[in-house]
């Protein structure tokens, strides 16, 4: 499928992840960058790339990241080909973020209980700040995702303000969604919004407007 001539984070349109970028991010094969790999696991064929476009500038990524992940060949426009005579054909249906086959709860995530019961920082009073979330939100992740923690935590380094927290936190709860599914990434989110100074952005799935 060719890439529209309009590509830029200014489109409207809905890029989806290939099948050879799911394949990808199920290992470790991906030869992109970690922001790049981090951006692409928030395509899901729903948001726009206008939608996608803070996140991707909180990850300090640009339009040439953009390219390299469409030449890659990674993501896709199955609604940019125009008709070239007769009744346009309807797109396909969205794809979930990740086509992985289903792998067993213990071995992906731990008990949602034991996050339940984990006390976050603000509960000993204010204030709250960009900071304290960021470190509750990666021991959270160590408890959430055990096995792909290391990437994730080696992504937040690149934290450093709360656009940046709140790209982040983005990747997380999509990572989470695709490994352990929605529930577990709106507990994320749930419990990271208990110290956060204002609203984070909602865990995928978890209905209301698109974060911008």
């Amino acid at each position: 499928m060719d890439p529209p001539p309009d590509l830029s984070f200014d489109s409207p349109l809905r890029p989806r992840k290939s099948e050879a970028a799911r394949a990808l991010l199920q290992g470790a094969a991906f030869d992109g960058t970690r922001s790049q790999r981090a951006w692409l696991i928030m395509v899901d064929g729903q948001k726009s790339l206008r939608e996608l476009a803070a996140p991707a500038r909180a990850l300090g990524l640009g339009p040439a990241d953009l390219q390299r992940l469409v030449d890659g060949g990674w993501i896709e426009f199955p609604r940019a080909r125009a008709s070239t005579g007769g009744a346009r054909r309807a797109a396909p249906p969205a794809q979930p973020p990740s086509s992985a086959a289903p792998v067993a709860p213990a071995a992906v995530a731990a008990p949602a209980a034991a996050v339940a019961s984990a006390r976050p920082p603000a509960e000993a009073g204010p204030p709250r700040s960009w900071a304290v979330a960021k470190m509750y939100a990666i021991d959270l992740v160590r408890v959430l995702l055990p096995a792909h923690q290391r990437e994730l935590v080696e992504l937040s380094r690149t934290v450093n303000d709360g656009d940046g927290l709140q790209a982040w936190l983005q990747v997380v709860a999509a990572e989470l969604t695709a490994r352990a599914g929605p529930e577990r990434a709106r507990l994320f989110i749930d419990k990271v919004s208990l110290v956060m100074p204002s609203p984070p952005a909602q865990s995928p799935g978890a209905g209301g407007p698109e974060p911008r």
